[in-house]
């Protein structure tokens, strides 16, 4: 949109590929365009094809509907208390709202991550310390380590990324994510052999670079880590969560999204 100054109202003086609030003088664009450095917005995902689970958590309060965005959309198999929530949002009015609940998905090949590239992000608010809980996880079964997991420890607020194949969590965030009562954005990505875990698009702790391969089969748990039968049901809400495989999208620091991730 053109403004009463020539600028163009909506596009951030940045190369982000966000929209956001400002406007390019006459002379900006005339730099930009000259610089390639004027902006895309995000309209599109170049990686969509790649996306396996794709949750906004939009819709109306206590709704039980999750729609998977996802181009191989799926349905949730069993639902032990997840809800929609106007409560609190990130985007669009609404999240996954999991009071000490969880919901999880039938075992699916798109889940499966292997030893391929992967991303696992979303945006979370959390309103408890109890417990071991976990935010996404896959699983074989409880009390049987295998798959992966993004998940706390008692006594810890801070976030961890957990493959079964080591029953560890292969890397600790320091960054109070648990009980901050503000919305954060947590990405696990992989690329070319190197884990890393970006807490609001900042790294945190070591990158891991020993190799392994993802164990196969399970289902895949939103808002429970399924390793633990007692305490692994996290308390929190959950906003625009994304699962990419075979494609990791964050090597380096990255502004986070502002806005919701696209559905093409």
């Amino acid at each position: 949109m053109i403004g009463f100054n020539g600028g163009l109202i909506g596009a951030d003086r940045t190369t982000s590929i966000s929209t956001a609030s400002g406007v390019w003088t006459p002379g900006e664009q005339i730099k930009a365009r000259r610089t390639n450095v004027w902006p895309v917005l995000a309209t599109t995902d170049p990686s969509y094809s790649s996306v396996s689970l794709l949750l906004h958590g939009d819709g109306t309060n206590n709704s039980t509907t999750f729609v998977d965005n996802s181009p191989s959309p799926k349905t949730v198999e069993n639902n032990y208390g997840n809800i929609i929530s106007t409560a609190q949002s990130k985007f669009n009015g609404a999240s996954i709202f999991c009071n000490n609940t969880y919901m999880e998905y039938a075992a699916n090949t798109d889940f499966e991550i292997g030893g391929d590239d992967f991303t696992i992000e979303c945006w979370y608010r959390g309103t408890s310390t109890i417990g071991s809980p976990g935010i996404v996880s896959k699983g074989l079964n409880e009390n049987t380590a295998g798959a992966y997991a993004l998940r706390f420890l008692s006594g810890s607020d801070a976030v961890r990324f957990y493959i079964g194949n080591t029953n560890s969590n292969i890397i600790t965030g320091t960054t109070n994510v648990r009980t901050s009562g503000e919305w954060n954005h947590i990405a696990v990505s992989k690329i070319s052999g190197s884990t890393k875990l970006f807490i609001n698009g900042t790294q945190e702790g070591s990158t891991y670079t020993t190799a392994y391969t993802i164990a196969t089969g399970g289902k895949l748990h939103i808002g429970r880590f399924y390793y633990s039968v007692n305490d692994g049901t996290v308390n929190g809400y959950i906003d625009d969560l994304r699962i990419t495989k075979g494609v990791g999208r964050y090597g380096a620091n990255f502004s986070v999204p502002t806005l919701p991730f696209p559905d093409s």
